[in-house]
């Protein structure tokens, strides 16, 4: 028996504000708040539900959805490492075949407090975000499953109202070791944004400039991840971080920098420049914060 099931207005979040569940928890956490407008079910099997006491469907399709992490970096580091992302699939405590999972403009909002930072925010946000995540088969209670089969996530957006961005990953989340293929690009925007990611790990800064675009291919093995990055600039300049005791070597180091993008990365140059991504994640870094690391160390070789 299959059935069609529309919910509509749906909210999920903590009883108390992010911040004050961040100062209670005392560490490092996300925290998250999901508003949906409409979730809508098709192809659901109910005989699946009393047997198995699971969820089976043809599509599920996620419409206005809204996604709202947030953490406060001025907290400890969590005692546990986070989990990985087959790690978490294989957590879920009942069976599901959802062949399809359907997102129609979806948006994902991000939010940190960061050290030293005092009441500042640092954000970054998706808008427009369209794909589809197939298939979403656990091995819970399923024996047969073929634990070699990849879900293949497929999704396009804006970033930060403006780039446009693919990313396409194929992951065997039903596998004891991790791994990743991916693979993304991302359209003309300000080249600022990925400040968040270079200035803490990869230190530099920069200071101005746009993206003509960037495209990257990597592959993750055991939470490392390699892989190339091809990225075009426009008018870019570059600050190198250092202490103050250094700072006539730093402009110095920085000017070279310039000079160097400048003439080998122009706006006239027809071709890209290369840049290898090599980076190991750390215990306490979730995905999303070690897919954005990985690619800022292939953004910091294209700068050299």
């Amino acid at each position: 028996l299959e059935k069609k099931i529309i919910l509509e207005n749906i909210e999920v979040k903590p009883i108390f504000s992010p911040e004050m569940v961040a100062y209670h928890r005392g560490k490092q956490a996300d925290i998250w708040e999901n508003a949906f407008e409409k979730v809508e079910v098709n192809g659901w099997n109910f005989d699946f539900l009393q047997e198995k006491q699971g969820l089976k469907a043809n599509t599920v399709t996620l419409l206005g959805a809204n996604y709202l992490m947030y953490k406060d970096k001025r907290r400890g580091l969590p005692d546990k490492p986070a989990l990985l992302l087959n790690e978490r699939w294989q957590k879920i405590a009942f069976p599901m075949q959802i062949d399809t999972l359907i997102s129609k403009k979806n948006a994902f909002f991000y939010t940190e407090f960061a050290p030293k930072a005092g009441t500042e925010t640092g954000y970054i946000y998706f808008s427009e975000i369209n794909g589809k995540i197939f298939p979403l088969h656990n091995v819970h209670k399923n024996p047969t499953l073929d634990t070699n089969k990849c879900t293949q996530i497929i999704l396009e957006g804006k970033l930060m109202s403006e780039g446009q961005t693919k990313l396409n990953l194929e992951i065997p989340f039903n596998q004891k070791n991790f791994s990743v293929n991916a693979k993304g690009s991302l359209g003309k925007m300000d080249a600022r944004i990925f400040n968040m990611f270079l200035e803490n790990t990869q230190h530099i800064r920069i200071k101005k400039g746009r993206i003509k675009e960037v495209r990257f291919d990597m592959q993750i093995q055991h939470a490392h991840a390699t892989g190339t990055l091809h990225a075009s600039y426009k008018n870019l300049y570059v600050q190198v971080l250092g202490k103050k005791n250094i700072e006539k070597k730093r402009r110095f180091i920085s000017f070279l920098a310039n000079l160097i993008i400048k003439n080998r990365n122009n706006a006239e140059r027809k071709h890209a420049k290369v840049g290898k991504i090599d980076y190991k994640k750390l215990p306490h870094e979730g995905f999303g914060l070690f897919l954005g690391k990985a690619i800022g160390t292939g953004m910091k070789d294209t700068l050299k």
